[in-house]
């Protein structure tokens, strides 16, 4: 049996869950989850069934037209929600440990706390922002502006004083259609300004490579972090480098590789189908003993406009997978798309889009303009801060 979280954002997204499961849903569910479980068999659905009737009102069930699944409304949960599990589920473990995650999910807020070296990365104090720094000659936005060690550790330093929580190295342009880069050719890039930032500073740097032998290397030079777009599938042996240095881990979505991976990208629900590869790969990289994941669904890589738009929407569906959320919009080409404005002339494109993605759940925004990002944020959570009786 697996299970799947569907945020109810907009009536849209109502009409859409509607029309892909083949079902008539409560409109009054809107901003509330629905949960698709799937793979269930005969008496598994019949206990379901059973459970709704009895604990009606706090648990629906919508029975789909597609075979092996059916959609439950859990409602507000009242004091006595784990009891009921247990008199009724105590027969089927799986149902029993669905609706236990449920339960832990409604009641408990509480966010990761990482230990990172000498510091501490809390994702309850989220958001933070993660500044790009690309040490390459044909990055999509910056490209050639920091290939110059001293230019790129000065722009580091300056991002980190503008409020960067974390600097993002890249060494090999992932934009779309772009050629790999050496091995040999990506560690001499970015190795020297990770030394060159480290001997300044304590904030963290993460390394943007799928090449295990380029993390090692940027990890020993003072990196902290993985930043994967392949979630370890180009290189397998990327798993065991994160292991073997303990260090927090991104995983991000990509469809294809660089050089094509905007040649007709095609999905049926690019939401389900990010889930269930999130899902596979937290499951998999568990098993190899890492923990310390965040998501990245990965914006503009292999994607539609309105794949992205969707992703945004949709980020609180992945809430329910229990890891940091990453994303990663600023000036990238659905935002052209839309605003019809080139790279440099996308600024209040991507403040729009990581304001939408932060009050979606995001926990780190990976952005080019730090101190106007710094500035939202700050605004963001001054009006956040005030609507619960805490600004200070």
């Amino acid at each position: 049996m697996k299970s799947r979280a569907i945020f109810l954002s907009t009536p849209k997204r109502i009409t859409q869950t509607e029309q892909y499961y083949k079902v008539n849903l409560n409109p009054l569910w809107l901003n509330q989850y629905i949960f698709e479980l799937s793979g269930l068999n005969e008496k598994q659905t019949a206990v379901i069934n059973q459970f709704s009737k009895n604990v009606y009102p706090v648990f629906d069930v919508v029975t789909t037209a597609l075979s092996g699944i059916v959609l439950v409304k859990a409602h507000n949960l009242i004091n006595n929600f784990q009891l009921t599990i247990n008199n009724y589920l105590n027969d089927s473990p799986m149902l029993k440990s669905f609706f236990s995650r449920t339960l832990d999910f409604y009641l408990n807020n509480s966010k990761p706390k990482w230990r990172i070296g000498g510091r501490v990365l809390d994702f309850n104090k989220a958001p933070f922002i993660m500044g790009i720094l690309n040490v390459t000659p044909d990055s999509f936005s910056d490209g050639g502006k920091f290939i110059e060690k001293e230019k790129a550790v000065e722009h580091g330093l300056m991002m980190i004083g503008q409020g960067a929580d974390i600097i993002d190295i890249g060494g090999e342009s992932t934009r779309p259609g772009s050629d790999p880069v050496s091995l040999d050719d990506e560690i001499k890039r970015v190795t020297p300004v990770i030394e060159g930032i480290r001997n300044h500073t304590n904030a963290l740097i993460s390394i943007d490579t799928y090449k295990s032998q380029t993390a090692k290397a940027a990890l020993e030079a003072g990196a902290d972090i993985i930043n994967d777009i392949s979630g370890c599938l180009f290189d397998p042996q990327m798993i065991d480098t994160a292991k073997t240095y303990n260090c927090p881990l991104i995983i991000m979505h990509i469809k294809g590789a660089p050089k094509d991976m905007q040649k007709n990208p095609v999905y049926e629900n690019v939401s389900a189908e990010l889930y269930r590869y999130f899902e596979e790969r937290i499951a998999e990289l568990g098993e190899s003993g890492l923990d310390k994941i965040i998501i990245d669904p990965g914006i503009g890589f292999g994607k539609r406009l309105n794949d992205n738009l969707n992703l945004i929407r949709d980020l609180k569906d992945f809430l329910f997978l229990g890891k940091p959320v990453l994303i990663g919009t600023s000036r990238k080409s659905f935002i052209g798309q839309i605003l019809n404005k080139e790279t440099d002339k996308r600024l209040s494109g991507s403040l729009a889009s990581l304001i939408i993605s932060i009050e979606n759940g995001a926990d780190i925004v990976r952005v080019h303009d730090i101190a106007e990002t710094k500035d939202a944020v700050n605004i963001y959570r001054g009006v956040k801060n005030w609507s619960v009786g805490r600004m200070e």
